[in-house]
């Protein structure tokens, strides 16, 4: 939203609902960076320490036990030497984000037998930090632009305005970042200290099989990226309703037929995709609201809970679907009742 705010007011064309479309970001970007910041990332950082070392290791690229560990900024895993090249690092930190104390002991890759290693450290190493990298950046770009706003500064502020503009592909980046560390850092388990990964493969599923599934969904998401990218653009170039039709007295009708179906399916869709979500979730909502249904003993239970990670938040592409689909479903509805929502409060 701040980015199209951004484009209306850097091309002169729509400037009061750009003026709003970047205030509304920006405030709203603000809050969301700043909480994955804390309590959000910081809890995660935790539970990974506590439930997955071995990971966390991977992650930091710390090969070795450390009192005092030091959090890596750059450097270039070399996993046969078992060292960082060209480290830039934050004396001691890595051991007092984990732990609360800057001579806590994390354990590194060096405690843990090489068939517990993550299989692809490389990639889970600089996945990880393209996360947190970006992440970083959105902090930094987030309270600039609210430091800018506060001022009454802002809208006048090319640079500032360029930079929201260019960060659109960013956020993708990084939450593709992110489940690549999940889903890296979680092997070689399929359920997590229970059963590995290559115990996984069913013997009745054929190659050809795996590979229709692949490419099927691989068409699949390809023609709804090239369809929201047109969606996107022709919503963007078509502009905002003008002030008179928005503030006109809209006329009372009743929907026809066809709408008010469309409105059905599109409400039960809606319902459906966050139904599924709650109930397929990760430990919070998923295996947290299920296990005492279907889990009888400790161990049963514990074998539930280890089927979701036991860190990781699983299936929230039930989520991002509900979303794309209200977003879809009502195209024109949904960024200005969020801006108005804003504004309003």
């Amino acid at each position: 939203m701040a980015a199209v705010g951004a484009f209306y007011l850097l091309t002169k064309r729509h400037e009061a609902y750009g003026k709003t479309f970047v205030k509304s970001g920006v405030l709203v970007g603000t809050v969301a960076a700043l909480l994955q910041l804390f309590p959000t990332g910081d809890a995660q950082g935790k539970l990974i320490a506590d439930h997955q070392p071995v990971t966390l290791a991977a992650m930091e690229g710390l090969f070795e036990t450390q009192d005092g560990a030091p959090l890596v900024i750059i450097g270039q895993p070399d996993v046969q030497k078992r060292q960082l090249d060209n480290p830039i690092e934050i004396p001691s930190m890595l051991s007092f984000l984990t732990y609360r104390r800057w001579t806590a002991r994390v354990r590194g890759l060096d405690a843990f037998p090489l068939d517990q290693w993550p299989d692809t450290i490389a990639l889970l190493y600089y996945s990880y930090h393209v996360m947190v990298g970006l992440g970083t950046i959105f902090i930094a770009v987030m309270l600039l632009a609210a430091l800018l706003l506060w001022r009454g500064k802002l809208y006048e502020s090319d640079a500032m305005l360029w930079v929201l503009m260019l960060c659109v592909p960013l956020p993708y980046i990084a939450n593709t970042a992110g489940w690549m560390t999940a889903e890296l850092g979680r092997q070689p388990w399929l359920i997590y200290g229970l059963m590995r990964t290559a115990h996984g493969v069913s013997p009745k599923v054929g190659v050809g099989n795996a590979w229709f599934t692949l490419i099927g969904f691989m068409g699949l998401y390809t023609v709804l990226g090239i369809l929201w990218l047109f969606l996107v653009y022709r919503e963007i170039e078509d502009g905002p309703d003008s002030e008179e039709v928005m503030h006109s007295e809209p006329a009372i009708a009743r929907p026809p037929a066809e709408e008010r179906n469309m409105g059905t399916l599109w409400f039960c869709l809606i319902a459906m995709m966050i139904i599924v979500y709650v109930l397929l979730d990760g430990f919070d909502l998923g295996a947290g609201a299920i296990h005492l249904m279907v889990a009888k003993t400790d161990e049963e239970r514990r074998q539930v809970l280890a089927s979701i990670g036991p860190v990781w938040d699983g299936n929230e592409v039930w989520l991002v679907a509900a979303g794309g689909t209200l977003f879809f479903g009502f195209l024109r509805s949904t960024p200005v009742a969020l801006a108005d929502s804003i504004c309003r409060s």
